[in-house]
C-alpha cells in the first residue's frame, strides 16, 4: 500500500556572525504563520512524502513563497560604497537591506513587509 501526503514549511533566516542562518519547521497552514524573534524573513515551502511499503520516500521542496523581509529597499542607482559596487558586479536591480542590517537581493517573488506575521 502506497501514501502520499505533502507537509508545509517555514523557514525563518537569521542574520549570523558571518553569513545568514537558517531555521526549518513544519506548520500545519502556510497561510496561519507567525513571526519568529529575531528573524529576518521567511520563506514557506512544500515537501511530499511517499510511504511504500513501511518506507518513507521525500520528495524535494517546491511551492516556494518567495521572502518577506523585514526593512528598506535599496536602489542600485542609491547604493554607496562596496554595496553600490557588489550590486552591480551581481547585477542586482534592487536589494533589501533587513533591520538587522543584511543585504539581500530582492527577486521578483520576494517582498518587503512592516513585520512578520
Amino acid at each position: 500500500m502506497e501514501e502520499t501526503i505533502t507537509k508545509h514549511y517555514i523557514k525563518y533566516g537569521y542574520s549570523g556572525m558571518f553569513c545568514a542562518e537558517y531555521q526549518t519547521y513544519e506548520i500545519n497552514d502556510p497561510k496561519r504563520i507567525n513571526g519568529k524573534n529575531g528573524a529576518f524573513g521567511y520563506i514557506t515551502f512544500d515537501k511530499t512524502f511517499i510511504t511504500k511499503d513501511s518506507e518513507v520516500f521525500e520528495g524535494k521542496p517546491f511551492n516556494f513563497s518567495g521572502w518577506k523581509y523585514v526593512g528598506e529597499l535599496i536602489k542600485k542607482e542609491d547604493a554607496q560604497g562596496t554595496l553600490r559596487s557588489n550590486m552591480y558586479d551581481n547585477g542586482w536591480e534592487v536589494a533589501v537591506k533587513t533591520k538587522r542590517g543584511s543585504v539581500y537581493p530582492l527577486l521578483d517573488s520576494d517582498e518587503i513587509v512592516d513585520e512578520l506575521i
